[in-house]
């Protein structure tokens, strides 16, 4: 979602400050998510996951740059170093601290994607009533 919401604020001309504003909150948002995932992760998932090319890819760090110096969007290309130091693991309990910050997790990540869809709807109907352009 960090790297669909940033597309989203670089698909707005400078114009909708507002709504690059606003993709940018979300970005942002999502970045924080993903650097707790990245925390609670490692020593949890299993080396086939870290090695599947679905965490990261020998082509995701030069893609952030050129993406950061193509939109002059800044991408915290630290979250990607920190998921190609994770550490394989599967351990076999779980304690409850580890459980509540799931929940929490969870629940932030099901708060924020509510609220991201509801911004897209309004895009979608401001772009197709031609009260708004936004290119992508």
């Amino acid at each position: 979602m960090k790297e669909h919401t940033l597309f989203l604020q670089a698909a707005f001309p400078a114009g909708e400050r507002e709504c690059r504003n606003k993709a940018s909150w979300y970005r942002e948002e999502f970045e924080k998510i993903l650097w707790q995932t990245v925390r609670l992760s490692d020593g949890m998932a299993g080396k086939d996951v870290l090695c599947s090319g679905e965490v990261f890819t020998e082509f995701t760090m030069r893609a952030e740059q050129q993406t950061e110096r193509l939109t002059q969007i800044p991408i915290d290309s630290r979250i990607t170093q920190a998921e190609e130091k994770l550490r394989p693991g599967c351990p076999g309990d779980i304690d409850e601290r580890m459980i509540w910050q799931i929940c929490q997790l969870n629940q932030r990540v099901l708060q924020l994607l509510s609220g991201l869809i509801m911004f897209k709807k309004q895009i979608l109907r401001e772009v197709t009533s031609c009260r708004m352009y936004a290119a992508g």
